[in-house]
């Protein structure tokens, strides 16, 4: 089954004073129901996407939207979708040379550069996400260094053989690596992580040739 596809933008620069950075863990402290998650550019990072910036979204974001309204004269030039809002989701890279994909694992709102796709199975796109062949398609649909949504929306559906089971184990390895991350809103205690090499162990398994 085709999954539902839709990119989602959101506010950007003008709006800072209605966002909060993670530092020092403060966000697990912070996230309520006027702030709430939400997701920026990939900033390289790829499979999941970690807690590290809340939006105010208090009264359905009447602050953000009084302050665009006054901007720009309506509030939908920059804030739109909002019924795309804090549902499963995996959110792609729109800027660079390398395309990949990364589960977002806190119901968010999203910004432009956290373009996302809502499917049905989140674990099979974000697999198919990461495989070189999805990559060589993009490059060339768009051979400049921009991912354009249109270009994400038209990438064929390809196998992804045991999607669950890859996923699963890669969740498990960014929770233990987000538990001894200490900027992280799960941080528990320092200890080793075993995500870079998860990371490594996932790459050679989306790249191996079908059998």
């Amino acid at each position: 089954m085709t999954p539902r596809r839709r990119a989602l933008p959101h506010p950007h620069a003008p709006n800072r004073p209605h966002f909060k950075l993670n530092w020092s863990g403060s966000l697990s402290r912070t996230v309520t129901s006027y702030w709430v998650p939400y997701v920026k550019g990939a900033q390289g990072r790829v499979w999941f996407e970690p807690l590290d910036c809340v939006l105010d979204w208090s009264h359905h974001g009447l602050g953000l939207k009084a302050f665009n309204e006054f901007l720009y004269g309506s509030y939908t030039r920059t804030i739109k979708n909002e019924a795309w809002y804090f549902r499963p989701a995996v959110s792609f890279n729109t800027i660079g040379s390398a395309f990949s994909g990364r589960i977002v694992r806190y119901a968010s709102a999203f910004d432009v550069r956290g373009s996302c796709v809502f499917p049905q199975d989140v674990a099979r796109v974000v697999v198919l996400m990461n495989t070189p062949r999805v990559t060589s398609v993009l490059e060339s649909l768009n051979p400049g260094i921009n991912f354009q949504v249109g270009d994400v929306n038209r990438l064929p559906l390809f196998r992804t053989p045991d999607a669950a089971g890859l996923v699963s184990v890669l969740e498990r390895a960014f929770s233990a690596h987000e538990s001894a991350r200490e900027s992280s809103v799960e941080f528990r205690q320092p200890g080793p992580s075993p995500w870079r090499y998860a990371q490594a162990w996932a790459q050679l398994a989306v790249e191996r040739p079908e059998q």
